[in-house]
């Protein structure tokens, strides 16, 4: 419980219902939509519909049915209790029910408080368990081991980074991130805000790089989620008044609804490809032959879609007793160039890839044998190729926030350019 927030409501509403008795209709109506307000605000909308039929001496009130007094009390006083609880949805129904039991009643107080058993799917409770879940999950621990594995090369050269009690394990996703928050605290911000934002980063880019890597299962939930931590780290940013500076999460939002959507998308094609039947077995046969000596992985949509492309050409054809793949791609595309070309724009971010006929492991920094450092990725053609950054024998000074303050600016490290080239991956590490 809030005891700060729950006697500023208090004292806020002690002044509002002044001269009015808690029996009174015009106090249950008021109530009612200054709770709606609140919860409306911080995106609890199933717990304020149910708020609004807690209240039946409501309906008795002479303002009821008012629509325009309604709104106003609301938005002028249910969002400004919703803004002091920082939108947490616990902490509003508290400090309304702690308000409620003493100026009405205790039974009042109780049913209000009850809105909080049924409030588990709202997004407080489920992005709570969701970072708990995923903060402790195999793939979590795995991937930033091997971070902390990589960044003892240079015990100066640390990955992440501190904000109060919290330690960063996905910054490295977004060097625009990692820039702003560094140096929060330089802002003048609310502490306590900013790592509570940055746990929420933390969360949106563990999807983000979870997502692109082999083996991945496209879940819909994700990109519910994204857009959820989105909306909460924008009303943060906007509160700390950082609202511009936190542009960039919208790029982060769109890779994560364009992977989730590609990767259904392949799942789909696949499954179009293997369960339909062809009308000439042979040539298909040979044609997927074919696409598993071009491709590196298979079943996959580029190699399949690839295979049905060559067989369609070739006077193939399909039948089947659920559905037709061509009826498929004649309704969703114009012909299957046009889905291979869409598959491509939308290829995900694999780990494994081939460089001068040898197995390489893509995005991940290691050390260098030109330069310090060096990392394979694709380049805009997908060709794999290999950057070179960092200089020998030199130790990257970030903690020094003059000397990064510097580096940053001379490379124009919030704009640090396409990831096959160097200086992407310069910015990363400072």
């Amino acid at each position: 419980m809030n005891t700060r927030l729950n006697k500023k409501v208090k004292k806020d509403l002690d002044a509002y219902f002044k001269g009015y008795r808690g029996s009174e209709p015009e106090v249950h109506h008021a109530l009612k939509h200054i709770l709606m307000g609140a919860l409306t605000d911080a995106n609890f909308h199933s717990s304020s519909k149910k708020a609004a039929n807690m209240f039946p001496k409501a309906d008795k009130s002479k303002y009821a049915g008012r629509k325009d007094f309604e709104d106003s009390i609301e938005m002028n006083h249910g969002v400004p209790i919703a803004k002091s609880a920082k939108w947490d949805g616990h902490e509003i129904i508290d400090a309304i029910a702690y308000w409620a039991s003493m100026f009405i009643g205790g039974p009042v107080g109780a049913k209000i408080t009850s809105l909080k058993e049924g409030i588990n799917e709202n997004f407080r409770i489920f992005v709570n368990q969701f970072i708990k879940e995923v903060t402790h999950s195999y793939d979590y621990e795995t991937m930033s081991g091997k971070r902390e594995n990589m960044s003892n090369e240079d015990e100066n050269d640390k990955e992440e980074f501190r904000i109060r009690d919290y330690h960063t394990k996905y910054f490295h996703v977004c060097p625009g991130a990692s820039s702003l928050y560094m140096d929060i605290e330089s802002k003048g911000v609310d502490m306590d805000m900013a790592e509570r934002s940055a746990r929420l980063h933390d969360v949106l880019f563990f999807i983000e790089e979870h997502i692109q890597r082999d083996g991945y299962k496209p879940e819909r939930d994700y990109i519910m989620v994204a857009k959820n931590l989105q909306r909460n780290i924008m009303k943060m940013a906007e509160m700390m008044g950082l609202e511009k500076e936190h542009n960039y999460i919208q790029g982060h939002v769109d890779t994560i609804i364009k992977t989730v959507e590609g990767k259904k998308l392949e799942e789909r094609v696949i499954e179009l490809t293997e369960k339909n039947v062809p009308t000439n077995p042979s040539k298909w046969s040979y044609y997927k032959s074919q696409a598993k000596k071009k491709f590196d992985v298979y079943p996959s949509a580029y190699a399949n879609a690839w295979a049905a492309k060559q067989y369609k050409a070739a006077g193939g054809g399909w039948r089947t007793t659920k559905e037709n793949i061509e009826e498929y791609f004649v309704e969703n595309f114009q012909d299957v160039k046009e889905l291979v070309e869409f598959l491509k724009e939308n290829k995900p971010n694999v780990n494994e890839a081939e460089y001068q006929g040898r197995k390489v492991e893509l995005n991940k920094i290691m050390q260098g044998d030109v330069k310090k450092f060096k990392v394979y990725v694709n380049n805009p053609a997908g060709n794999v190729v290999k950057v070179n950054f960092g200089a020998k024998g030199m130790n990257i000074k970030k903690n020094n926030p003059e000397r990064r303050k510097s580096f940053r600016a001379r490379h124009n490290c919030d704009n640090p350019g396409p990831k096959h080239k160097a200086r992407y991956w310069s910015c990363r590490k400072w």
